[in-house]
């Protein structure tokens, strides 16, 4: 997101270190010329992040709003950046989602979590349900176990899971009762195994492994984080908290996490000189170790 503002910052002139809120900036007068005459969406986007950090609400909305009406499908970065810090623009932020979701099914989602945020959790499930029903996937069963039926949440989260494998992962996080917990697992880990891997933080893998370390399966636990940790510096991480692995498997996983950390932007962080310290050597050294306890307590806080 942030390569992509710089882009685009670039092209229409852009200087988002300036603050007046009060008039148009006149390195923002392109933007406005491409959002609102030549009615590209991309350049709403951008007056709509400037604007929201400068806390000019009205702007942004307006921005986002332009962009909405120029394509229905760009009504979902209605609340990218002013939910939470304008009351008023928020009950006007919902009003258009209605109006969005009304007319594309594909809104429907985002229009559920305004509904959720006012608290009318009924209306929420109810178009969260309509999301659903249209693309098999969704906020739906997570609405469903937090306001709804327990039993139907269970039903609707397994069915989106076996359809797409992608979404298993949050279930298994966050929905402990799930009564076929073990059928959750089996999707999470075909998902984690299904391409290389590609995500970074809070991947299927990740959430998996941590979910075996909870479980004391300290080998499946390795196992699917190391073939995460290839890409994902998180899994790495992990591995390095878990006492019960041995150092050998720790060094195997630090070897991994340095190749990905050299092409980061941490090239340049004190993390990276121990790295070179060890390059290929098997050895793992302690700010791995102290690094790694931090990052497990965090998921397992968050595994249920």
């Amino acid at each position: 997101m942030l390569k992509f503002l710089i882009v685009l910052s670039a092209l229409f002139g852009c200087n988002f270190t300036n603050a007046t809120t009060n008039t148009i900036p006149d390195d923002l007068k392109k933007a406005y010329e491409y959002c609102y005459q030549r009615k590209d969406t991309e350049a709403c986007y951008v007056l709509g992040a400037r604007f929201g950090a400068l806390g000019n609400y009205a702007e942004t909305f307006k921005a986002a709003s332009k962009a909405c009406d120029i394509d229905i499908k760009r009504c979902d970065d209605l609340d990218n950046f002013v939910y939470g810090n304008d009351k008023s623009i928020e009950t006007k932020i919902t009003a258009r989602l209605k109006k969005a979701c009304e007319i594309d099914v594909d809104i429907c989602n985002s229009y559920a979590y305004a509904l959720e945020k006012e608290k009318k959790f009924k209306e929420a499930i109810s178009f969260a349900k309509k999301y659903l029903d249209e693309h098999k996937s969704g906020i739906y069963p997570w609405f469903a176990y937090l306001y709804g039926d327990r039993k139907t949440a269970h039903e609707a989260a397994l069915e989106s899971c076996k359809k797409s494998n992608d979404g298993c992962a949050f279930y298994l996080r966050y929905m402990p009762d799930h009564p076929n917990r073990d059928q959750i697992v089996k999707h999470t880990e075909l998902n984690c195994r299904s391409t290389e891997p590609i995500g970074i933080g809070a991947t299927s893998c990740a959430i998996l492994g941590t979910y075996y370390v909870m479980k004391k399966y300290f080998l499946k636990a390795f196992d699917v984080l190391y073939h995460d940790c290839k890409n994902n510096d998180i899994s790495c991480e992990i591995i390095f908290g878990i006492s019960d692995l041995s150092l050998d498997q720790k060094a195997s996983a630090a070897i991994q996490y340095c190749k990905h950390i050299k092409n980061s932007p941490y090239a340049n962080d004190p993390i990276w000189n121990i790295c070179s310290k060890t390059k290929e050597e098997r050895l793992f050294p302690k700010e791995f170790a102290d690094k790694g306890k931090k990052r497990l307590t965090s998921f397992l806080s968050e595994q249920k």
